[in-house]
């Protein structure tokens, strides 16, 4: 075999692996330092509801669909699990510097506030090869809204005549670990202003004793969990009326009225004088 024949035939050898590494580059170009990263929402977000997963791309172009996974140890899905996806990326143009959104909705899942969650991709032309971002965690999922138990918990009770200034107000309240509980006076008449912060006991029970002046008070109580506030308990009405005012109330009721008994015997000796006086003169 001559040298020519030598050179040519390594020739072709090298144009055939040239076009193949060619052929290979445009496959996988796209991958070699490519990357994905969640934008929003971030560590420790609340989020409810149909919710956007906003995903940056970096040095992707054969985006075949974007996933997202996630997984919470205090709820049934425990392993990370598929949420949501978008098959619509396409060919992604990385110099947009738009991410790519993936609609999650968190209402199909269970509430947690110890969510953890990440994006992965594969390659369109070899779907073996992903890329995957880093994970977000503590990602806090409520789409609960606090519950008020039922009425017969709420203190005092509607339309309850109390004969104490001391009152104490309180509901318990459902389904959630409570933050914070507003007593709220909704008419004019109130024991200083209209809203009081009220002290949270074990098992969700939102207390609060104030002093108030007789009257008739109309209030309702909100409670939240720290991202949702509950709807107003139904307009309650409490009437504050002491004893000691009930007894001013009678004494100066007899005294607009009839005389007292020691008043009318002072009368009736007078009027027995009078007539005395009278039957001597006759």
């Amino acid at each position: 075999m001559g040298f020519v024949t030598i050179i040519a035939r390594i020739s072709v050898i090298l144009i055939i692996t040239g076009l193949f590494m060619v052929i290979l580059m445009d496959k996988t170009e796209a991958w070699v330092g490519g990357r994905l990263s969640i934008e929003s929402p971030t560590n420790g977000q609340g989020i409810s509801g149909k919710t956007s997963i906003k995903v940056g791309i970096t040095g992707i172009h054969n985006v075949s669909q974007l996933s997202i996974y996630g997984k919470s140890l205090d709820t049934n899905m425990n392993t990370f699990t598929l949420l949501a996806e978008n098959k619509s990326c396409g060919s992604w143009n990385e110099e947009e510097g738009i991410p790519c959104n993936v609609i999650f909705d968190t209402r199909v899942v269970e509430d947690s506030s110890i969510w953890q969650i990440y994006a992965i991709t594969s390659n369109s032309s070899n779907p073996q090869d992903t890329i995957r971002s880093s994970t977000i965690t503590n990602l806090i999922i409520d789409n609960t809204k606090p519950l008020f138990k039922k009425y017969k918990f709420l203190s005092p009770q509607d339309g309850e005549i109390v004969d104490i200034n001391d009152i104490s107000f309180g509901v318990l309240v459902n389904g959630k670990t409570v933050t914070h509980c507003f007593i709220k006076f909704t008419s004019n008449i109130h024991p200083g202003q209209r809203e009081y912060k009220t002290n949270i006991e074990k098992n969700n029970y939102c207390n609060l004793t104030l002093t108030m002046p007789d009257g008739i008070y109309n209030w309702v109580i909100t409670a939240s969990d720290g991202k949702d506030l509950t709807d107003p308990t139904i307009d309650q009405k409490v009437i504050v009326r002491s004893p000691k005012d009930i007894s001013k109330f009678e004494q100066k009721t007899v005294k607009s009225g009839l005389p007292e008994s020691s008043n009318l015997g002072l009368i009736a000796i007078a009027v027995i004088f009078i007539l005395i006086l009278l039957g001597r003169r006759r």
